[in-house]
């Protein structure tokens, strides 16, 4: 039997050398996507500030400083108008507002510090280039929240028909991009982004 199996060694050898392993074949349009965010980030890496990576794809949100993951996000689920998911860099405008603690007359301010559970787990992220960040946690988790959103969402369409400008032609909405993110993790999020940060929107990985 040894004898039956060494004798058969190379011709298997052979069939192997001969059938080199086959790649997976991928989209080009997902290659150049993958390709332009690599790019992209190379460049936010090459700076000291901490920047922000969004891949739909992948649902998820990073925080990076120097290329390296600082914080996770899980993106839930996402909506998004139309030209809301180019790729490309933006820039925050400014972190969402904080509801301070009311403080007592005659208390020190610095006993109650802004926490992160102080932060807002429903806000609005705007960019330059006119892009809208919609954070917001899921329905299970704030049921009057997403209520909320929904009649506010519909309002802001209905605003668009109704108001044109003089031509009698519409006026066009800006970008939105709606997220849903677990409360804690939106809470966080709000605490760590900062004015100014850069956000890349694009593919960082092949399917």
């Amino acid at each position: 039997m040894a004898g039956v199996v060494l004798c058969l060694v190379p011709t298997l050898l052979g069939a192997i050398q001969e059938q080199p392993p086959t790649l997976p074949i991928q989209d080009p349009q997902t290659l150049r996507e993958v390709t332009r965010t690599l790019e992209e980030e190379l460049k936010l890496a090459s700076r000291p500030q901490p920047y922000l990576v969004l891949d739909l794809s992948q649902r998820v949100m990073l925080i990076k400083g120097r290329g390296v993951i600082l914080r996770h996000f899980t993106v839930l689920d996402w909506k998004a108008s139309r030209d809301a998911t180019g790729p490309g860099v933006y820039k925050l405008r400014a972190r969402p507002p904080v509801a301070r603690p009311k403080i007592q007359p005659g208390q020190d301010s610095t006993e109650h510090p802004i926490e992160v559970h102080d932060m807002p787990m429903e806000y609005l992220l705007v960019f330059d280039r006119d892009l809208v960040i919609e954070v917001a946690p899921p329905l299970a988790e704030r049921p009057w929240h997403w209520f909320k959103r929904k009649w506010l969402s519909h309002w802001i369409r209905v605003r668009s028909w109704v108001r044109a400008d003089p031509a009698g032609e519409f006026l066009a909405l800006p970008p939105r991009l709606s997220l849903i993110v677990p409360h804690e993790e939106a809470q966080a999020l709000a605490w760590a982004v900062t004015e100014g940060m850069p956000l890349l929107i694009g593919r960082t990985d092949l399917p």
